[in-house]
């Protein structure tokens, strides 16, 4: 778990206009987004959603009295809508953010969407997201780019880029590149012939003191011949599957053999942390879920969007 600052009990007082009091209170946080879809023909891996923590002293700034929208990305269940009869690629994951619209805002990028083969236009290509998601093989447009990580030009970096596959067809499976992991120590996706596996995620303590892992690409799609990926580590889902709710995992890439079907993303979750002192003063909703530790300080619990007051 983040380790703790020293805060004194003037930190959370102030007072605006006319003496009304206001309380400032100091967060850290932990921000999965969405994981973003597979390529459903041939079909590169959906990157993880980007995942970003902050121990409580590194929190951005300290967050006035308010209530404020806590957003819990979606994993994409969608895809992008075929060209001309063509293949359809993987889409976007939903952004993750705590204190959503206001001058506290802190975000992730939802992952990118999985690439896909033959499409006669940028469809085929991996696309961008907090992970990139993996490139479909190419063959009649030629080579097909893989989706570049860290879609939010964070430092540290939020994911990784997604996997890359040849410029030509890659006979006999024809396999497509996983999606990139999420979050700083989050791995870029890989290709094989028959399919390649999904990036790793990255694993916390923020949580509890055992260890977690969220945000893996989803494994590339295959075609002619036996094969299969497996995600990454973290959520991420192997060929023709879904990843799981909350993970922020990328969908697994399908193909022929996959019954030619996308594999969607996970939604994404949203972790915050206060000192044990200031916790009197925060509620949540909907789920309510707030959690004392030892180590001094509250867990407040977010697996779907929801709000934050601060008295």
């Amino acid at each position: 778990m983040p380790l703790l600052g020293s805060f004194g009990a003037d930190s959370a007082r102030g007072f605006g206009r006319a003496g009304r009091k206001f309380n400032f209170l100091p967060f850290g946080y932990l921000i999965i987004a969405g994981g973003g879809s597979a390529g459903s023909n041939y079909g590169g891996g959906g990157g993880g959603g980007g995942m970003r923590e902050f121990s409580i002293p590194q929190g951005q700034q300290e967050v006035r009295s308010g209530t404020y929208t806590i957003t819990v990305g979606a994993g994409d269940s969608s895809g992008r809508p075929p060209d001309q009869g063509g293949p359809s690629g993987g889409a976007p994951g939903g952004d993750s953010s705590v204190f959503t619209g206001t001058a506290f805002e802190v975000a992730a990028s939802g992952g990118g969407g999985g690439g896909s083969q033959g499409a006669p236009d940028a469809r085929a290509a991996g696309l961008p997201g907090g992970a990139g998601g993996g490139s479909g093989p190419g063959g009649y447009v030629g080579s097909n780019p893989r989706g570049s990580g860290n879609a939010g030009g964070y430092s540290p970096p939020e994911g990784a880029q997604g996997g890359q596959s040849p410029g030509s067809l890659d006979a006999p499976s024809y396999g497509a590149a996983g999606g990139g992991g999420g979050g700083v120590s989050g791995s870029t996706g890989n290709h094989s012939n028959g399919g390649g596996p999904g990036g790793p995620g990255t694993s916390t303590t923020f949580i509890s003191p055992s260890s977690s892992t969220f945000s893996g690409g989803g494994g590339g799609g295959f075609g002619n011949m036996g094969g299969g990926s497996s995600g990454g580590s973290g959520g991420g889902a192997p060929s023709g599957q879904d990843a799981s709710a909350n993970t922020g995992g990328g969908g697994g890439g399908g193909g022929p053999v996959q019954g030619g079907g996308l594999g969607f993303g996970g939604s994404g979750r949203v972790y915050l942390r206060c000192p044990n002192a200031f916790a009197p003063l925060v509620t949540v909703s909907p789920e309510g879920t707030k959690t004392f530790d030892q180590d001094g300080s509250t867990l407040f619990s977010f697996l779907s969007t929801g709000t934050l007051t601060i008295e």
